[in-house]
């Protein structure tokens, strides 16, 4: 993968777009990425990564963070990345934009949307798509990249120098061993979960063997279960004995069983002879009884039929009274009623009459005083209208003036920003002048400070040769062999380093100085600008102002823009007051023709509304002459009364023949009522002399029968229960004995793969006595390891002039972190010692060498994946000028194999070396980014 190009959008803190052009640099080479400390230098990494994989560089920068705090909320944040693989171009594009959510108005969420593309192809639009995609284009997935593409210093340094319990942390992050770590907590997990299983049914067997319930039995059976329990449960000893100790258990209780069953049955066949006599007597009483309550009710049924025999008879009676004349009155009614309705539509028809007649005369009145109103209406209007050309006139003028008191207003309102900006230059160049004079006496002060420190600094070197000057040898100096007066040693000499400080002051105070003259200067151009342009405006506005007093011009402006809009104002409220009075006469002229046209039309309708009354009087006389004649032929006032008798001759008529049927009905139920008594009767008695009783005989005593039942059942339900209970004990040892037989040969299973489960455990994990408790992630992590540091070591000698070489130590046998110590092998003393004593460059070119190793295994094990950019973070500033050659050396090696590799650094000595560069800006508004090509 090559980069191309890289564009940034509210990213970081990059608020602004950013446009990275790295095809500018070449295909292979250095390229330094430099500038101010915290201004987005590594966030270039982090923007290719996260246009690649949507996630950071760096492990602790999630991906969240990286929307830019210094941009608008609702900018487009992203990046898209330009990269060449394989001799094809492709774009990988990721934003998020800010959107309200659907049901909150107040909250925001953030959308993404992402893209692989190649030419007018889009290869993927969705996370789990450009994983796969860009996995399979590059080759390397997200960690794999971390190692091979971007190199940063921090973890490799950490590898190198950490503490034995942190380096396994660390390895485990750089070579990707949590799958076997989670390996090994698998094999753990499932010997303690064979161990809880085995446990588990060794805690079953005890509790199914301890179910198991002897009754009151004392046999040699039972002693030989208590013998056991005393003993212990453990199957692989006594499984045998259990079985045969339940076996006798059961035998014996169905040897009770069938002895507790014979019991039963007598008892059953007694109960069921005591219940046969009681149901016996029972019989007996209850058909003497019978008899006896059939008597009873015979004699009642007789009374009630001789009651119902004189009700009929007096129901007759009435029905043939008054049944006739209701009859005849009810027709001569019902005869009426139609014509009832005839003189209600006639009534009804006066009515409506009525009310025409009293709604012609209103519509008549109404119509006369719209008539009048509108006449009285046309001729307000005509004598309005006369005021119409003046306002017109005066309108007009009004328009003028205002427009001229708008143009001098403005007019003035420059004005008066012109002198302000003229007043407000003047403050600022007395400060730049004043600050000129400062930086003046500051750069005096500096100047007097060096000299006096170099002639104390050049005094002490005379004072070191004096102390080398021999009697009658000559000066190294002056030549002389005679040394009179030699100098003698200062002790407030200051030092080369504190010299050139205040040389380097002395720069930056004279630098300062003429900054603030050449802004001085500045702001008078400015100032001088400002005051032409300004009194050349106020020629026309106010004549007599000069610019010696611009507070006084300033406060002249601001009285006569005053005035102006005071003018301004009043014109223009006169001005809506004559449009206002314009609109209205406008009004009354357009509605002149619509009051004529409505005067005429009402005038029209008078008449017809005069005949309508006319009308209305004679329908009113002709309704109420019908009505009359009709109510004269009928027998009540009207249809409710004719109504309402006649329904209470119905109701009537209804009550008398109702009567005479419910008479009938009685009579004929009392009839059923005597001769179904007279029947039952008959029937008890016979179902008595059935039993062999007589009207004469007593009832059998049931209580003596219920006892000698009760004693019986008794007795029965004693026998089952003890049967039950022999059953259930029997059913219970079954099972156990089941229980028993089934478990034996599943717990000894059950320990062998505990056993099994457990030896293969402590093996990954390095937990297993009499081993080298080495884990497997730990055996395989130095494989890995050595592997690494072959790769390494093939730089370091490079850096070191073949002076160290990273070797594993050599741990003790056992200890927990076997394999994964670091030492360095000092080839010049043939002796190694921890990698933690290195200086700060030597630890830097080992911990780079450890990270080229890795990105150089990383390629070999990712299946000859070519690596055509690097990009490699800090570290650069702990080395010295040898080493940093030597490092530069190694770089320049790598990026001369057709390889681009980029380098963040802020070390000087590299922005020398490096011509092509990233120089990365950091401002108040957010980072700006620069590429330079040398």
């Amino acid at each position: 993968m090559r980069p191309l190009r890289l564009v940034l959008s509210a990213f970081g803190p990059y608020a602004d777009e950013q446009v990275i052009d790295f095809s500018s640099m070449g295909s292979h080479g250095l390229f330094l990425i430099c500038g101010d400390t915290g201004a987005g230098k590594t966030m270039l990494f982090d923007a290719i990564t996260y246009a690649l994989y949507g996630r950071s560089s760096g492990a602790d920068r999630p991906s969240e963070s990286l929307r830019s705090q210094l941009a608008d909320a609702s900018a487009l944040s992203g990046v898209t990345f330009t990269f060449e693989q394989a001799g094809r171009t492709y774009v990988a594009r990721r934003h998020s934009r800010r959107v309200k959510k659907r049901n909150d108005a107040d909250a925001v969420e953030y959308t993404t949307t992402m893209s692989l593309e190649c030419g007018d192809d889009v290869l993927a639009s969705s996370q789990k798509a450009m994983d796969s995609a860009v996995c399979d284009l590059l080759g390397l997935e997200y960690d794999q990249f971390c190692q091979v593409t971007m190199i940063a210093q921090g973890a490799f340094r950490e590898l190198l120098c950490a503490e034995p319990g942190q380096r396994e942390k660390v390895m485990r992050r750089i070579f990707g061993t949590q799958g076997i770590m989670r390996f090994q907590d698998l094999l753990k997990a499932r010997a303690a979960s064979s161990a809880r299983e085995l446990e588990a049914a060794r805690v079953a067997f005890d509790t199914q063997v301890e179910g198991l319930d002897l009754g009151d039995a004392s046999t040699e059976a039972a002693d030989l279960v208590a013998r056991l329990r005393e003993g212990g449960t453990r199957p692989s000893l006594v499984a045998a004995d259990w079985q045969d100790a339940v076996s006798g258990v059961v035998d014996e209780q169905v040897a009770a069983e069938v002895r507790l069953s014979a019991a039963a049955e007598a008892t059953r066949v007694a109960s069921s002879r005591a219940k046969a006599a009681l149901t016996t007597a029972q019989d007996q009483v209850k058909a003497l009884n019978d008899v006896r309550d059939a008597t009873a009710a015979l004699h009642a049924a007789d009374v009630s039929r001789s009651a119902a025999a004189d009700g009929l008879a007096k129901a007759q009676a009435a029905f043939d009274d008054g049944h006739a004349a209701l009859v005849s009155r009810e027709q001569t009614l019902a005869e009426a009623l139609p014509r009832y309705d005839e003189l209600g539509r006639a009534r009804a028809e006066l009515e409506r009459a009525k009310a025409t007649h009293v709604t012609a005369k209103a519509a008549l009145s109404e119509l006369e005083a719209h008539a009048a109103t509108v006449a009285d209406g046309l001729a307000r209007d005509r004598a309005r209208l006369k005021e119409l050309p003046a306002v017109v006139r005066d309108r007009e003028s009004c328009v003028t003036d205002r427009a001229a008191s708008l143009e001098r207003g403005k007019d003035l309102r420059a004005l008066i920003d012109d002198l302000e900006a003229v007043d407000h230059d003047r403050g600022s160049l007395a400060m730049s002048v004043d600050a000129a004079r400062g930086l003046a006496a500051a750069t005096s002060t500096a100047r007097s400070a060096s000299d006096s420190a170099f002639a104390a600094y050049m005094a002490d070197d005379a004072s070191f040769l004096a102390s080398r000057l021999v009697t009658g040898k000559p000066c190294p100096v002056c030549g002389s062999c005679e040394h009179p007066r030699p100098a003698s040693a200062r002790t407030d000499a200051p030092s080369r380093e504190e010299v050139d400080a205040l040389r380097t002051a002395l720069d930056e105070a004279v630098e300062a100085e003429s900054q603030a003259q050449q802004d001085a200067a500045s702001q008078k151009a400015t100032l001088d600008e400002h005051t032409r342009t300004a009194f050349a405006r106020a020629a026309g506005l106010l004549p007599d102002v000069t610019p010696d007093d611009v507070r006084g011009a300033l406060a002249r402006a601001h009285a006569e823009r005053d005035r102006v809009a005071e003018d301004y104002r009043r014109l223009d409220e006169r001005l809506k007051q004559l449009d206002r009075a314009k609109e209205e006469l406008d009004g009354i002229e357009r509605r002149q023709g619509g009051l004529e046209r409505d005067l005429a039309t009402t005038q029209d309708s008078l008449s017809s509304a005069r005949d309508a009354v006319s009308a209305a009087s004679a329908t009113v006389a002709t309704a109420g002459e019908r009505a009359s004649a009709l109510a004269r032929d009928l027998p009540l006032p009207d249809a409710a009364s004719a109504t309402s008798e006649l329904a209470d001759i119905r109701r009537h008529r209804a009550a008398i023949e109702d009567a005479l049927e419910d008479a009938r009905k009685a009579d004929l139920s009392a009839a059923a009522a005597q001769a179904a008594a007279g029947s039952t009767l008959a029937e008890r008695g016979r179902r008595r002399d059935a039993l062999g009783l007589s009207q004469e005989d007593q009832a059998p005593d049931l209580d003596e029968a219920r006892g000698l039942m009760d004693e019986a059942s008794a007795s029965e339900r004693e026998a089952a229960a003890s049967l039950s209970a022999e059953q259930g004990l029997l059913m219970s040892s079954r099972k156990v004995l089941g229980q028993v037989k089934g478990a034996c040969p599943r717990l000894i299973e059950l320990e062998r793969a505990s056993a099994a489960s457990s030896r293969l455990s402590g093996v990954a994990n390095g937990q297993l006595s009499g081993t080298s408790r080495l884990s497997f992630e730990r055996y395989v992590m130095g494989f890995y390891f050595d592997q690494v540091l072959a790769c390494a070591n093939q730089r370091l000698s490079r850096m070191t002039d073949g002076n160290y070489e990273l070797v594993r130590r050599a741990d003790e046998k056992g200890s927990a972190k076997a394999g994964l110590g670091i030492d360095v092998l000092d080839h010049r003393t043939g002796a190694s010692r921890p990698a933690g004593t290195l200086s700060g460059g030597e630890s830097f070119e080992a911990s780079l060498s450890l990270a080229l190793g890795l990105s150089d295994y990383a390629q070999r094990v990712a299946g000859g994946v070519q690596i055509d950019s690097v990009f490699i973070d800090e570290g650069f500033g702990t080395l010295d000028p040898d080493t940093l050659e030597a490092v530069m050396d190694v770089l320049s090696g790598l990026a001369s194999a057709d390889c681009l590799v980029g380098v963040i650094s802020h070390v000087a000595e590299l922005e020398d070396r490096i011509p092509n560069q990233v120089r990365v800006t950091r401002e108040s508004g957010g980072s700006v980014a620069e590429v330079v090509c040398g």
